[in-house]
């Protein structure tokens, strides 16, 4: 359990090695995958937090590294600064980004057929900090490089041949988060949310794209809006929901505008479209609700044997609204220069929602959650245009601790 938790393990004071999980990995790209990294813990320093990786595939013969440093410079109220640089294998819509923190879901990603697998460089540096009570902004800058393995390229301009196949971006990203009354632990060097008790949490995010800026290759604007809260339905339990929104006006490679998160793992994640495949759907624009109800012990609690257990009964629906604008589609020539067919992407009917609903039991042992799952929409072909079987139920499980 702690190994699914936190992944990593104290072998040296101030020194921890890890995450267990994704030391070892095999896939179509990179054939046998091999991963050693490190963090530091308390022990080494109060102000200085740092972590890194050395990984590498003997099918593709290519080292991958990352490594981060942060610098808290004051607790209360809460101010950082950092810089993270790294080299990896990525695959379309299933980026380290995306995936978050859930180790054991990252871990898995690696494994299997990479469909439409690339390189990315990526250098970035920012500062966050709680300037008063409940509002945190963050400023930062990064750029990025897209170097494709599979057949990819975009209609540009600045080509004598009118396409290319790689690109740089560059982009000053700015947010700032809301969150009036927000709870906070502190484990060492970490502080960890534990929500607000009454109010939405609000994160504001602006990116905008840097042409020639660090070798960024596009000017562009991008806009992302959450906001998460719960509420107490007195005997019925509790429900939380996120609301989520992005929109970009520019036209752009595919890449760059909004892949949904999809699953096709064993595991339910929280942050995902579960019955959704990766890489099925990028939109850019969309608005999407993550609505999950929790009737704790409103069900089990009236059946002695199973009262004893203290599980907990819940529902939940995911309601995706997106597309993408014509012009985004045609980026994309339907062959390269050499003759050979280009893939597209898939996009969502802005008039149709995808949508998905769950229901199953948490609090199994404290930690145990098994939810079975039904897709409602988007079911009638049969395969992604990836040539990806689509699922319409699914039985899933997530593994975490609750009170």
């Amino acid at each position: 359990m702690t190994i699914i938790a936190n992944g990593y393990q104290r072998v040296y004071p101030g020194i921890e090695v890890g995450p267990f999980l994704s030391a070892g990995a095999y896939n179509t790209i990179e054939g046998l995958r091999l991963r050693a990294g490190f963090r530091t813990n308390a022990e080494f320093s109060k102000v200085w937090v740092m972590d890194g990786y050395l990984a590498y595939g003997f099918k593709d013969g290519v080292m991958k590294y990352g490594a981060n440093a942060k610098y808290i410079l004051s607790r209360k109220p809460w101010a950082e600064i950092g810089a993270r640089t790294s080299y990896d294998l990525e695959q379309i819509g299933l980026t380290s980004e995306a995936v978050g923190n859930n180790s054991l879901f990252a871990a898995y990603s690696r494994f299997g057929r990479y469909r439409r697998g690339y390189y990315q460089r990526e250098h970035m540096a920012y500062i966050r900090g709680e300037i008063i009570k409940g509002l945190t902004p963050m400023i930062g800058i990064r750029q990025r490089s897209f170097e494709p393995l599979y057949n990819f390229a975009y209609i540009t301009e600045n080509e004598p041949s009118g396409q290319s196949r790689t690109y740089h971006n560059t982009e000053l990203i700015t947010e700032l988060r809301i969150a009036k009354n927000e709870l906070f632990i502190y484990n060492d060097n970490d502080r960890i949310s534990l929500g607000t008790a009454q109010s939405p949490i609000y994160t504001l995010r602006y990116s905008l794209g840097l042409q020639n800026t660090l070798g960024g290759d596009f000017n562009y604007h991008r806009f992302t809006l959450s906001m998460a809260d719960n509420f107490r339905l007195g005997i019925l339990g509790r429900s939380y929901y996120t609301l989520s929104a992005g929109y970009t006006p520019s036209t752009l490679p595919y890449p760059l505008l909004f892949p949904h998160l999809g699953n096709q793992s064993l595991f339910y994640v929280g942050n995902a479209f579960n019955m959704m495949n990766y890489y099925e759907f990028l939109s850019d624009r969309y608005a999407s609700l993550k609505y999950e109800h929790n009737f704790e012990g409103l069900l089990f609690n009236r059946i002695p044997a199973i009262k004893k257990l203290k599980w907990r009964t819940l529902l939940n629906v995911n309601v995706l609204y997106g597309g993408a604008r014509q012009s985004n589609q045609d980026i994309i020539p339907d062959y390269d220069l050499q003759g050979n067919a280009i893939p597209g992407f898939g996009s969502l009917n802005p008039s149709k929602p995808y949508v998905e609903i769950g229901y199953g039991i948490d609090n199994i042992l404290k930690f145990f959650r098994i939810e079975a799952l039904h897709r409602l929409t988007y079911i009638s072909q049969p395969r992604t245009i990836d040539g990806i079987p689509i699922n319409r139920f699914a039985v899933k499980a997530s593994a975490y601790f609750t009170l």
